[in-house]
């Protein structure tokens, strides 16, 4: 094969990789650019030679995009509270509305109203939110 028929074959799965987002066909396109760059200079290695150096590059760029997504993967693997309402608020400083009875009192947080599961607090006490227990926030009084 010529050089221009490995371009020809990248470009083909660069258009596939296009279409399904697997990032599969990509490290086939990289080989296939690697594999054309080399015709370019030797066009006389033989078939089996290419086809062996296409396995081998295909390969590679496999294991070193793996290699690069991972790290990534983990230097972005922040905790996104998109769909955490009620987590965002863990760490907040919230104000008691309603007397504790039980252990459970009330505080406004944002625009609604919610349970907070907190020890001997009175109207207008400060409580920071901990975690959360269902649809309840644990709380600790905050000391002034």
């Amino acid at each position: 094969m010529l050089y221009w028929h490995w371009w020809v074959l990248m470009g083909i799965l660069l258009i596939i990789e296009i279409f399904t987002l697997t990032m599969f066909f990509l490290f086939f396109a990289i080989s296939a650019l690697l594999l054309g760059v080399i015709m370019w200079f030797y066009p006389e290695l033989p078939i089996n030679w290419q086809l062996l150096l296409a396995g081998v590059f295909a390969l590679g760029s496999m294991l070193l995009g793996c290699f690069f997504l991972k790290k990534r993967k983990q230097k972005n693997n922040v905790q996104l509270d998109v769909n955490d309402r009620l987590g965002r608020y863990i760490g907040k400083i919230v104000v008691i509305t309603q007397r504790s009875h039980s252990g459970v009192a009330k505080a406004k947080i944002g625009d609604t109203e919610w349970r907070v599961l907190v020890e001997d607090a009175k109207v207008g006490d400060e409580v920071e939110i901990l975690e959360v227990q269902s649809t309840s926030f644990v709380a600790r009084k905050v000391s002034v």
